[in-house]
């Protein structure tokens, strides 16, 4: 079963026909990521659990499922001026109505970390939360990405920082001075993160491990620690040129935002990795000249990781019938002119579909996987309202859905 060639920054694929990984990737977990249609009608718009709201942009989210079958989020809230602070909400899911397999309820927006300390400068985001005996715990970057920070709570709600300072800083020479956007699990005796650094260059993923959480040794692909600069390579790194490269002559592309999560199927247990290709820097109030994806890696031991193949990269020789890095399904049915200059992923231009920093969990009773992530869709916030002003089901004019938190789904 092979794909069609994707519009945007994805691959189209019908419901019910999504792939399942090739004979070398996990059997479930893969993707494509289907979105939800929140008007049915139309869907030029991309939907939006969490808009943003204002000058801000949100997000960053970090999504836990509870035992009752909701989920928390905690996302980023950036703003214009550069400050930022954690949000809360806890979403419901319901059978879905019309065109959508889930309906979703969010509760309002409640802050529940801000910048206070010193070195944040001014700025809390990029959660990561993990739940262990009723106890939250919360990894966080500050301000310019100078470091990660670490908070505790007990009701994922009110929280108290478990350190003056960051437990992790920038200490080798690829992370350029900036480590931030931690994804963090707790497995084989080990508190075990993934965090992206240079985000302003050559954007990579690093990793480090933790006997308590709080005190982290880092760690290249081959297990290996040091103490001093230029010791550590980063885990993951751009390759796959036609869509993690910001242009194609970039030299270099980025890789960031990791989203990991332990998968245990019938035959073996992995590590899943959900990542950003082609993102640059900090999310933004303004609409860069970006179009980021989703892809997905697996790995054994945390360390060496095996992307998904990209289909565009090994058309021209023989390979895995399913190619499916990036991982999220796009569902736009135009195409508009390719761009000559610039990414790959892009219509055109003036088009931007941008999927960036996503938070996955595995719902195993439901042999599901539900996916949050970073969205920016300028092209269809702007058109689709005018498109037939009449019809109710489409969006009303002067909606505001350009940026916020999507919503997907897999169940393979």
């Amino acid at each position: 079963m092979a794909l069609a060639a994707g519009l945007g920054c994805g691959f189209t694929a019908s419901k019910g026909n999504e792939p399942t990984g090739s004979e070398n990737l996990p059997s479930s977990g893969v993707g494509p990521f289907i979105k939800q249609d929140f008007y049915c009608n139309t869907q030029l718009v991309q939907p939006f659990v969490l808009t943003s709201p204002g000058d801000g942009q949100r997000g960053g989210p970090a999504l836990v499922h509870d035992a009752d079958g909701s989920f928390q989020i905690w996302s980023e809230l950036r703003r214009g001026d550069g400050s930022a602070e954690i949000l809360w909400n806890r979403m419901t899911l319901a059978r879905g109505t019309q065109c959508r397999d889930y309906d979703v309820s969010v509760t309002s927006d409640r802050t529940v970390l801000s910048a206070t300390a010193a070195w944040e400068a001014g700025a809390v985001g990029a959660p990561a939360v993990l739940v262990e005996d009723g106890r939250y715990r919360m990894w966080f970057e500050g301000g310019e990405y100078a470091g990660i920070g670490y908070a505790e709570s007990s009701d994922g709600v009110t929280w108290t920082r478990g350190s003056a300072g960051p437990v992790l800083i920038p200490d080798q020479s690829w992370e350029a001075g900036t480590v931030g956007s931690p994804s963090v699990v707790f497995h084989d005796g080990l508190y075990r993160m993934w965090y992206d650094g240079n985000v302003r260059g050559a954007r990579a993923i690093g990793y480090a491990d933790s006997p308590d959480g709080a005190t982290w040794t880092k760690r290249d692909a081959f297990g290996r620690s040091g103490g001093g600069r230029d010791d550590l390579a980063p885990v993951l790194t751009s390759d796959q040129t036609t869509w993690e490269l910001y242009k194609p002559t970039d030299p270099a592309g980025s890789v960031g935002a990791p989203a990991v999560l332990v998968h245990r199927d019938p035959l073996r247990t992995v590590y899943l990795l959900y990542y950003t290709g082609n993102l640059r820097g900090r999310l933004d109030t303004r609409f860069d000249d970006i179009d980021s994806s989703l892809g997905i890696a697996y790995s054994e031991d945390g360390l060496v990781w095996t992307k998904a193949p990209n289909k565009r990269e090994c058309e021209a020789f023989d390979c895995p019938a399913n190619e499916i890095n990036p991982n999220v399904a796009e569902k736009l049915p135009i195409a508009l002119g390719p761009k000559v200059e610039g990414s790959y992923n892009s219509f055109s231009g003036f088009s931007i579909v941008d999927e960036a920093e996503p938070a996955v969990v595995e719902v195993p009773e439901q042999l599901t996987f539900f996916m949050l992530w970073h969205q920016v869709d300028q092209l269809n916030a702007k058109i689709a309202p005018g498109l037939a002003p009449d019809d109710e089901s489409l969006p009303p004019d002067g909606f505001q859905g350009a940026t916020g938190i999507g919503f997907a789904f897999a169940s393979n």
